[in-house]
């Protein structure tokens, strides 16, 4: 038929989106639009460390940084004379986030920190189950590093929590769903 043999399809196409501006908007991919991967939508993101303080570490002194990362059997990674205290966020992939979130702080007894067994391990355990984890590396008191060392651990606690909070919208966390353990 003529129909067929003409451009109709491509006409008919023409006549709809010039009438349906909605429809035409969908159609009509945008330059700048990249293809969306719906990896990236189940695939958690990689861990991301920053310094817990963005400018100088309150209660500090100007020591230098003596920090002994070593591999003990039966623990992993243990952090001793930490003075440089870090936060490391385990988002979890965006079809399993509840917007709640964790913050871990790994066992020691004040003399070095169990940072796989007490943090990764429990991190990506948490992670995995769709709450955000995050685990700060904090700083272990000391009379070299500190002022008062009786409250750096505690500071490095509170700070934790407060930007945790101050980062809720972009890590997709409600920010009233944010628990501690440690």
């Amino acid at each position: 038929s003529l129909l067929m043999r003409t451009n109709f399809p491509i006409t008919l196409l023409t006549f709809v989106l010039s009438i349906c501006p909605a429809v035409a908007q969908q159609a009509a991919p945008r330059v700048s639009e990249q293809p969306k991967n719906p990896l990236l939508d189940i695939i958690p993101p990689r861990p991301a460390t920053m310094p817990l303080y963005s400018g100088e570490i309150p209660n500090s002194t100007n020591s230098p940084d003596e920090e002994k990362t070593l591999s003990m059997e039966g623990l992993g990674t243990w952090i001793e004379k930490v003075s440089r205290p870090t936060i490391t966020g385990y988002l979890p992939a965006k079809v399993k986030a509840s917007g709640s979130a964790i913050i871990i702080f790994p066992g020691g007894g004040y003399v070095g920190e169990s940072y796989q067994y007490e943090g990764t391990t429990i991190a990506e355990a948490f992670r995995d189950h769709g709450v955000a984890a995050f685990i700060v590396k904090y700083r272990l008191p000391s009379d070299v590093t500190m002022k008062d060392k009786s409250i750096g651990p505690l500071q490095d606690a509170e700070r934790a929590i407060k930007l945790v909070r101050e980062h809720a919208a972009e890590w997709q966390i409600d920010p009233d769903r944010v628990g501690i353990i440690g």
